[in-house]
């Protein structure tokens, strides 16, 4: 089943909100040292978050006879080479190693309730780019690219973290790393055959994660500015650049694609061609999460840090 976006007009209108410069401030604290800033949400349940499109798919992509053992078994023979690969090719984060992104990680995790922090590898790569590998019954990792370090901000790059994590939290793993594998590891046949249904639900996927991004940051409009980055930012722009703008090419997007069926025709190739959705369309569908009542209440339900629980975590 492909992702069901939602379709919003979209007409040229003076009523446009004027631009605003991101305001970082309360999540750069948040993350330096702990604080009231941000709240956590201690037992969260992936089912409290996750998109309606991703539950859909992945019981769509459960429901394939033999499929999982397929994937699995290839798998079995990937992950020793996968381990190895970013041990000997990568920078591994600790507490002494690259700590402002360590502590950046293990922030994330204790805001989603992750326990224990996943390995985290820093990989060179003119490509920006995050990805997570998560095997059964082996340590999980994310691994960065430096280019996507370069390119984002501490704030945006906290974001892709969370993001990452959400696979965690969710429990992706087995089609989650699939999917990372599938363009440039897989047998061509073997792909063909099954790239239909997983490249389906990785897209459904990314949605819950954007969500877990936006809980972890509690800032919907730093989750934005990274998508917008990913899509076409450059470090010598980057203050250039408006969200609130990136947010109506989702909405002009969508009025022009949807106009007869050349329109639509080609806006399914483009969407059915990628592991993540279409990035106008993970902007616009965050920021309706971010306006809902769903993720308020969510919000309202976190717990703030106490001051004994600051003391440990300073």
């Amino acid at each position: 089943m492909t992702p069901a976006f939602v379709t919003v007009p979209w007409a040229p209108t003076s009523r446009r909100r004027p631009r605003t410069a991101l305001d970082r401030p309360r999540l750069r604290a948040a993350l330096q040292t702990p604080s009231t800033a941000l709240v956590r949400f201690p037992a969260l349940a992936p089912e409290r978050f996750r998109h309606p499109v991703d539950v859909a798919a992945t019981r769509a992509l459960s429901s394939v006879l033999g499929l999982e053992l397929v994937v699995s078994g290839f798998l079995r023979m990937a992950e020793s080479v996968l381990e190895l690969e970013n041990m000997s090719t990568g920078v591994e984060v600790s507490p002494k190693q690259l700590p402002k992104l360590h502590a950046s990680l293990s922030r994330a995790c204790e805001i989603l309730d992750i326990s224990p922090v996943p390995t985290l590898y820093v990989r060179q790569s003119p490509v920006p780019n995050a990805y997570t590998l998560a095997f059964r019954g082996r340590a999980p990792c994310i691994v960065v690219h430096t280019s996507l370090l370069e390119l984002l901000s501490p704030e945006e790059t906290y974001a892709v973290l969370a993001h990452e994590l959400g696979h965690l939290k969710c429990e992706h793993g087995l089609w989650m790393t699939a999917a990372n594998l599938l363009v440039n590891l897989m047998p061509r046949e073997m792909s063909e055959a099954m790239s239909g249904y997983i490249l389906r639900w990785s897209r459904a996927a990314e949605l819950t994660c954007d969500r877990a991004s936006l809980l972890a940051t509690q800032d919907a409009r730093v989750v934005m500015s990274m998508m917008m980055k990913l899509t076409g930012g450059t470090k010598k722009y980057a203050d250039d650049m408006d969200v609130d703008e990136f947010v109506a090419q989702a909405e002009k997007f969508d009025f022009l694609s949807s106009q007869g069926p050349f329109g639509r025709a080609v806006r399914n190739a483009m969407i059915l061609a990628s592991t993540h959705p279409l990035p106008v369309h993970r902007a616009r569908e965050l920021k309706r999460w971010a306006d809902s009542n769903h993720f308020r209440s969510i919000l309202a339900g976190g717990k703030p840090y106490d001051d004994e629980e600051r003391k440990i975590l300073t």
